[in-house]
């Protein structure tokens, strides 16, 4: 990046360090601009054996941007920030927000660099850009992809250094640079929707954790449902179709179509699919427990059971070669507590953990938009575990538009309970009982979370590291309004 007729480039170093061997001095190796570099410590002269409060270039920006406003006073009129902003299907719109306020309120040009990349939980989005001193974005470099753009700018005006805020002490020093890297010429705002980046996102997450741990190829169990569906779909895309191998695990209750579904699937990806029937272990395992069940009533047991035998084959085959699973369960199973310990809940990396039922919808509607890869009757068929006859998601639970409106509410939005349950929207289709029983579970399937396998962030609060709650805990709710409770 050159930058042209600056009275004075300043760029903020938490630590003398900063400078020749951090991300400034990898940043003034690129450019034949003279800066001006500020160490900035709070409370007196920099001292590293004193010294517990430093600013990195990060937060220099969010929340009220201080540090940006001391760079302001100090008479700066390009800001640099170098930032590690993970996304979230919100965050794009907030940043560019802020950005536009911090440029415009310090009266300085501002250069947004965004780091790209996955990593465990959190995704890095990139997203990179430039504003004008009036707030407007000049230059928007794409999300998910790296890319390098050369923008020039010139500056006729001259700023007049303010007071300096006396919270802080500066130390200045002058560094020059001679030398810069050429790169291709363009300016231009990229965009992309919602839809897209929470869809990259995804792909991304996915293929930097398996590349990371040294996965060469994804394992992904196939029910003929629209979750296990969208994950394979995922798989391909993040590590390519010779990579991913899906595997179907019928059982007496499966259906016909699921069978099929599945098979149509993996031909629109190009893909192998195994199939392995479970009725034969089910039974032997029904068999290895009946002096124990003997006499009693059919419950959740037996039905998990298979879930567990499904389970432990695909984990054995992952075992055996090396195979990174990925689980399919999503936010509103996780929520709830839709899912088996130890049965569909097993795997290595959990695509859709933070991906609501309903987006699950959407997104695999907008990868059949030019050419239809997830089968149709996938996505119309009515969801369900087929675990026993005829049996329906919305057996036991509200519709999930409805769902998931309670869980947007409860754990994104931390809406207290009476709130919610006095929420007329939601009052249309379900009672206020029926409210709270969704509440309840949401909390007492915290136990079934904390053993999930790590999941992609794409809401502005996930369960795990976002939402830390207690096992064993007597309170009724998360979240409680006392005052009129």
């Amino acid at each position: 990046m050159r930058f042209l007729n600056f009275n004075r480039v300043l760029c903020l170093a938490a630590h003398p360090d900063d400078v020749e061997y951090g991300m400034l001095g990898s940043i003034m190796k690129y450019t034949d601009t003279k800066f001006d570099i500020l160490v900035l410590s709070e409370g007196g002269n920099f001292d590293e054996s004193t010294s517990t409060d430093r600013h990195g270039e990060c937060e220099d920006i969010w929340e009220d941007f201080e540090v940006c406003k001391v760079q302001s006073e100090l008479g700066c009129n390009l800001l640099i920030n170098i930032n590690g902003s993970p996304f979230d299907k919100e965050k794009k719109f907030l940043r560019e927000k802020l950005l536009s306020n911090v440029s415009k309120d310090c009266n300085a040009y501002l250069v947004y660099v965004n780091a790209i990349g996955g990593q465990d939980e959190l995704v890095f989005d990139g997203s990179s850009l430039v504003y004008d001193n009036k707030g407007e974005k000049i230059l928007g470099m794409p999300s998910f992809k790296e890319k390098t753009e050369e923008i020039q700018i010139e500056i006729e005006t001259t700023k007049t250094i303010k007071k300096i805020i006396n919270k802080f002490a500066v130390i200045e020093k002058n560094i020059d640079v001679n030398s810069h890297k050429k790169i291709s010429r363009s300016s231009k705002i990229s965009s992309s929707s919602k839809i897209q980046d929470v869809l990259d996102a995804l792909i991304l997450g996915t293929k930097d954790y398996a590349n990371k741990n040294g996965f060469k190829k994804c394992l992904v169990s196939l029910s003929g449902g629209i979750d296990s569906a969208l994950v394979t779909t995922i798989a391909c895309k993040a590590m390519g179709s010779k990579n991913v191998t899906a595997v179907t695990l019928p059982s007496k209750y499966s259906s016909s179509h699921s069978v099929s579904d599945s098979e149509d699937l993996c031909k629109n990806l190009g893909i192998h699919l195994i199939s392995i029937p479970i009725l034969n272990a089910h039974k032997s395992m029904l068999a290895s427990l009946d002096s124990i069940f003997k006499g009693t009533k059919e419950n959740n047991a037996e039905e998990n059971l298979q879930a567990r035998i499904r389970g432990n084959i695909i984990m054995a085959i992952s075992n055996k070669f090396s195979w990174l699973v990925l689980s399919t369960g999503n936010k509103s199973e996780m929520a709830t507590g839709y899912a088996t310990l130890y049965g569909d809940m097993a795997g290595g990396f959990s695509v859709l953990k933070d991906v609501p039922k309903t987006l699950v919808y959407e997104l695999s509607n907008y990868i059949n938009t030019r050419k239809e890869i997830i089968p149709t009757s996938i996505i119309n068929k009515p969801p369900s575990a087929e675990l026993k006859p005829d049996q329906f998601d919305q057996d036991s639970l509200p519709d999930y538009k409805t769902l998931d409106m309670i869980i947007e509410l409860y754990i994104e939005n931390k809406e207290n309970f009476n709130k919610i349950v006095n929420n007329k929207e939601i009052q249309k289709n379900i009672s206020k009982q029926e409210i709270l029983d969704i509440l309840k579970m949401i909390d007492s399937n915290e136990y079934k979370r904390r053993q999930a396998p790590p999941g992609i962030k794409i809401t502005p609060l996930a369960f795990g590291r976002d939402r830390r709650y207690p096992l064993a805990s007597d309170y009724k709710y998360t979240y409680t309004d006392y005052e009129s409770s």
